[in-house]
């Protein structure tokens, strides 16, 4: 019989995104979604990366990045980024190696993807250079993250309220579905 193994870092408001790759199976990254400020203000957040170390210790905090704005939505790719999604609108690709290893903090590439903050990302399951991005602006976002730059493409919607939910068929590539917060 297995069991399960309930693990706690801390109390704080983010989003998360599990590491795809058997070799880093136990570690998480975690997007701070508030500031720990007072109203409006967007003080930044940061990125952290934990080893949950689920075989048995205590987790481990293996890096810690702040950034200027908050995390909307966090996404791991199998290629190795990680993608956050910012308060502001844009969009964050940091490579995991790099970031563990101590050669950089920053991200390799930011654009702006939306007016207004992203509250989805998902990383296509069949074609992993292809991310989709929701917005609370209403707009889905196909960014293909294998060109230099990366280009998007605003897919038309028949809802202009905030996207809540985004993903990729497993099966069929060209088929990704958003949801809205007023249903639609």
């Amino acid at each position: 019989m297995s069991s399960t193994k309930i693990t706690q870092i801390e109390d704080k408001s983010c989003t998360v995104a599990w590491s795809p790759h058997k070799s880093h199976a136990d570690v998480i990254a975690l997007g701070t979604k508030d500031s720990g400020g007072i109203g409006f203000e967007d003080y930044g957040g940061e990125l952290d990366l934990y080893d949950l170390n689920l075989g048995g210790d205590d987790p481990k905090l293996l890096k810690t990045v702040k950034t200027t704005h908050r995390f909307g939505s966090l996404a791991w790719s199998t290629e190795g980024f990680i993608a956050g999604g910012m308060s502001d609108g844009s969009l964050h690709l940091w490579n995991f190696q790099d970031l563990i290893q101590g050669k950089s903090d920053k991200p390799t590439f930011t654009i702006q993807a939306h007016k207004t903050e992203i509250k989805a990302l998902h990383f296509h399951p069949l074609a992993p250079h292809k991310l989709a991005s929701g917005g609370s602006d209403g707009q889905v976002v196909i960014i293909d993250l294998s060109s230099s730059p990366p280009t998007m493409e605003i897919l038309p919607s028949s809802s202009q309220v905030e996207v809540t939910q985004i993903a990729w068929n497993t099966q069929v590539e060209h088929i990704c579905a958003s949801a809205h917060a007023d249903g639609l």
